[in-house]
Parts: C-alpha cells; sequence; structure tokens
C-alpha cells in the first residue's frame, strides 16, 4: 500500500471559511484542541491519567506531535503529520503507536456521534473536545470531519464533530463513572438512618468523602466514629476531575500507619533524632544538591507549561 501523505485530515466547513482559508483564530484553536486530545489519549493509551497536569511525557512529545503541512482547498482541509518519524512494533500488520492513538481518537468521536453506550471515554480526550467545541458556538463553523487515510491492514476511518456531538461531550463530562477504590482517613460523622445510611471520611490531603453504607457495616462504622479507618468499596468518580464523589462501602479496618502518624505528630524530638529516625545523613558534598530537573529540560518551557495547565 502507497504511504498515505498525512496521518490526518480536518475538513472544516462553515459559513466562516471558504475553500483553502480559514481565520487564523479558529485555526489555533482547532489546531490546539486536535493536539492536545491526542496528546491526553497517548497518555492514557501508555497507563497514565489522561488528565495528567504539566507538560507532556517525552515519549507522548516526540511520538505524537502534529505538524501542519499546508491548507487544500475542497472545502476547508487541514492536513497534519507526524513531526518525528514513526516506528511500526515488529509485528506482522502492526502500526505505529501514533497512528493507534490517533484512531482511537476518531473512534471515539464516531461513538459519540452514534449515541454509543461506551462505559467511559477518556477524561482528558472529553476535555480537549470540549475546547474544540468553543469554534462551533457563533455558527461560523457547523462541523470538523476528522479522516484517518488507510494503513497496511486498516481502513480509512472517519468521523464528523458537530453541535449534536458537542452536546454528548458535555454530557458526558458530567456523568460519574465507577471504578474499585480505597480511600484511608478520620471518620469523621456519620448518619444511621434506615432510608440513608451514610457517613464521611476525611483524608490527610483533599476534601473529606461522602460514604454509604448497609447495616451490616453500621456497628462497626459507630464503634470507630472519630478514628483513622480504611474502606474500600466502589467509588463512583466525577469524570472531569477524577475525584471521587461518593464511596459505597464494602470493607472497613482501622488505618494503624494513621494511628502511628496521628500519635507522633507531637512528639518532642531534638533534630538529631529526627535525623536517625529517618535515615538522614551529613551532606558530604554541597554538589549533590544540584539537579533535580533532566538536562535535556528546558525550565522555562516546564514553568510555562504548568502555569498554562488547565
Amino acid at each position: 500500500m502507497k504511504k498515505p501523505k498525512y496521518a490526518l485530515a480536518l475538513k472544516i466547513e462553515g459559513p466562516g471559511v471558504q475553500a483553502g482559508t480559514i481565520p487564523v483564530p479558529y485555526l489555533i484553536r482547532i489546531c490546539q484542541a486536535a493536539q492536545d486530545a491526542i496528546n491526553r489519549q497517548a497518555e492514557a493509551l501508555r497507563g497514565g491519567s489522561s488528565l495528567r497536569p504539566g507538560p507532556k511525557s517525552n515519549e507522548v512529545q516526540e511520538v505524537c506531535t502534529l505538524e501542519l503541512t499546508g491548507i487544500e482547498k475542497g472545502s476547508t482541509i487541514l492536513p497534519f503529520r507526524f513531526a518525528s518519524v514513526q516506528e511500526p512494533l515488529p509485528l506482522p500488520g502492526a502500526t505505529a503507536f501514533g497512528d493507534d492513538v490517533i484512531r482511537t481518537v476518531v473512534q471515539a468521536i464516531e461513538q459519540l456521534g452514534n449515541g454509543s453506550k461506551k462505559d467511559k471515554f477518556e477524561a482528558g480526550v472529553l476535555d480537549s473536545l470540549k475546547a474544540l467545541g468553543e469554534v462551533l458556538e457563533r455558527g461560523r463553523i457547523s462541523k470538523i470531519e476528522w479522516i484517518v487515510p488507510a494503513a497496511t491492514g486498516k481502513k480509512s476511518i472517519s468521523a464528523t464533530f458537530d453541535k449534536r456531538v458537542r452536546s454528548r461531550v458535555l454530557h458526558e463530562i458530567k456523568k460519574p463513572f465507577q471504578r474499585s477504590e480505597t480511600i484511608e482517613g478520620m471518620l469523621e460523622m456519620a448518619d444511621f438512618k434506615e432510608q440513608e445510611r451514610k457517613c464521611r471520611i476525611h483524608p490527610a490531603i483533599g476534601q473529606p468523602i461522602l460514604c454509604v453504607f448497609d447495616q451490616k457495616h453500621a456497628e462497626t462504622i459507630y464503634r470507630w466514629l472519630r478514628q483513622p479507618v480504611r474502606a474500600t468499596g466502589l467509588a463512583k468518580v466525577n469524570a472531569h476531575t477524577g475525584r471521587v464523589d461518593e464511596l459505597q462501602i464494602e470493607d472497613l479496618q482501622p488505618a494503624e500507619t494513621l494511628w502511628k502518624a496521628g500519635s507522633d505528630f507531637f512528639a518532642s524530638r531534638s533534630l538529631e533524632e529526627l535525623a536517625q529516625e529517618q535515615g538522614v545523613k551529613p551532606l558530604g558534598d554541597s554538589k549533590e544538591l544540584a539537579g533535580g530537573m533532566p538536562a535535556d529540560e528546558d525550565l522555562g518551557a516546564f514553568l510555562e507549561e504548568i502555569y498554562n495547565a488547565r
């Protein structure tokens, strides 16, 4: 199969664009949102968080960065290719990681458009598509078609992003999903009413988490009220923030580590005693304090990424 000239093409239609032209503010917003969606999907496929703050990992930046190769006519078409050479996996018919990432994003847009009952879309990708939807607000752009060319063993695919898909994105962002979760914290309060058995656990860091429990856990919760506990169960997670909104308690145990931390917090110790407990040794060479930032990283760019993180 002949190698395609592009990895992704965005076909833009609407009264605000003419054949082969597009206003610069729209161009910048579309390119940034598309790149963000691909980067965030890549982070998720690597096993990380699609809402990972700060600069993206080196692998994602090196493999998934796109470059715009021109603006083509026939409506307005933005063709993109990868800025770096893609290395396919050493398996028959296998495609490169970057190609798989783009296909996954386009398939997600297609599923959103079809009203798919998929349990969970990547929160970071939804956030990027929400930003992309801002170009549809004033009616100057009506739709953006994402097109991926055919590759060895794989057909070309396309998906249309329009106001209907954007509405589904906003709906999915608001919709929580569930996962197994364990939290540790102080069991601060409990309500034992038969209709709504609830309690609140306050972790060492972050806001208190609302928990619900069955009658079988009522006696245990009453016994450990105002004590450190470790609770495990099915959590409702905010798809946009990744935070736990509610935990259905399935198991509850005392948190001995928190007991120890609480009893030791106000203990009086000298600096020498603290150093001995923590295994801290005297500094032999001041050069040991240097480092912390990889040599190939741009500190200014790193700080800018942090400040601009959503």
